[in-house]
């Protein structure tokens, strides 16, 4: 398929860059993704205002790795890309309070259990947010 190039790089991302974010993690979940050739905006008529490039997605046929609530982890990885330069011990204390309907005390005390306290959003790869995900769905 053919779409904007800024949006196709955020299929594609790689961690920790700008581009890197909810889009990236939940796209190399569910499929493989690749950026083919450029489409200038002159080749189209009448000529937007941005490039674009062929973009190449192929549906896994299984998951690099496996978690065991899609909604709930689809729901944390947009969650913690809000607040993306926040560490991961701060930005899922509401997270936790929302998706599993728990006052502020028992989140802070679930967070203290989980992995990649001290890392950011945009640094952790997609599996770590499998991983992260896993963990509190138990």
């Amino acid at each position: 398929m053919i779409l904007q190039r800024e949006f196709a790089k955020r299929l594609v991302a790689s961690v920790g860059s700008e581009d890197y974010g909810w889009l990236t993690v939940l796209t190399y979940q569910r499929a493989i993704a690749g950026l083919l050739d450029p489409v200038p905006k002159e080749m189209f008529y009448p000529s937007p205002e941005v490039d674009s490039v062929i973009v190449s997605l192929k549906p896994r046929d299984k998951s690099p790795f496996e978690v065991n609530d899609k909604l709930l982890f689809r729901q944390m990885v947009k969650w913690i890309f809000t607040q993306r330069n926040k560490k991961i011990g701060k930005s899922i204390v509401p997270f936790l309070k929302t998706a599993l309907k728990v006052n502020k005390q028992e989140a802070e005390k679930l967070a203290f259990t989980l992995p990649f306290l001290d890392r950011r959003g945009r640094e952790l790869s997609p599996k770590d947010f499998g991983a992260l995900a896993n963990v509190i769905s138990g």
